[in-house]
Parts: structure tokens; C-alpha cells; sequence
């Protein structure tokens, strides 16, 4: 009788666990907080993955494009994540509201930056399951 209770105990708790993970983990990504102006011009990496934390996709189910403001000094290319000429490179951060480019120079400062406005897809909470195992598949496996 008192194992009967332990088990019943431990497969209750592991649901609670299970279940709070996984509203945890389907809250939409908001904007990380800070505006993206020509402040953050020669701003070093550090400094910009101090204020948005490191560069990565944060969506928390499909997007598409809904504006862009581009804040651009110099030329401005979408290489995503390649490196330029005399060493620059370029660095992305996505969420739900926002997709937002830094270019950095061979110093590791900003040089020009981009932000473009994104709309969440409306889709139903398995679609939006389904998407995420989808993007965490191809996290771990890459092709």
C-alpha cells in the first residue's frame, strides 16, 4: 500500500514537472528590451551581446515579414553569419517581433545594423509543437 502511494506520488509529479515544461518552453520569445537606434554604432560584441544576450533564432513558432527599418552606415550586405571583406562578419538575432542584423568590422565593433519587423503565424498549439521538434531536430542533426 505505501509503495502503491509512492508511485502514484512520483507519476503525479513527473506530470506537474512535464506539463510546466512545456508552458515554459511554448511562451512566445518577446523583443529583448532595448531599441535597436544608431547608439549601438561602434559598439563592440561584447557590449551588444551583453544587452540582447548571444545571437540565435528565439522564435517560438513561424514568422513572417512585416516591415524593416534599416539603420545602415557604409555598405550593408546579407551575408548571414559569413565573413566579409578585411575580416567582417555578421551577426542575427530573431524572435517573435524582430529580426535584427549587426555587421561587425575585423575589431569586433558595430558597423551597421538592421532591423526588420516580424508577425507571428497564428497555428494551433500541436502546428506549433510539431515546429519547434522540427527546429530542435534540426538544431541537433544539421544537414
Amino acid at each position: 500500500m505505501r509503495r502503491r502511494a509512492l508511485l502514484v506520488a512520483l507519476a503525479g509529479l513527473a506530470v506537474v514537472v512535464m506539463a510546466g515544461a512545456m508552458v515554459l518552453w511554448l511562451r512566445p520569445a518577446q523583443f529583448f528590451g532595448d531599441a535597436i537606434d544608431d547608439d549601438w554604432l561602434d559598439m563592440t560584441r561584447l557590449e551588444v551581446e551583453t544587452r540582447l544576450g548571444p545571437p540565435g533564432d528565439y522564435r517560438s513558432g513561424p514568422t513572417h515579414w512585416a516591415n524593416t527599418k534599416a539603420l545602415c552606415q557604409g555598405r550593408f550586405s546579407r551575408r548571414a553569419h559569413g565573413i566579409g571583406e578585411s575580416g567582417s562578419y555578421e551577426l542575427i538575432w530573431e524572435t517573435d517581433s524582430e529580426y535584427i542584423v549587426f555587421e561587425f568590422n575585423a575589431d569586433n565593433r558595430v558597423t551597421a545594423m538592421s532591423e526588420s519587423f516580424l508577425a507571428r503565424d497564428e497555428q494551433s498549439t500541436l502546428d506549433n509543437l510539431l515546429w519547434r521538434l522540427k527546429c530542435q531536430w534540426h538544431r541537433w542533426f544539421p544537414e
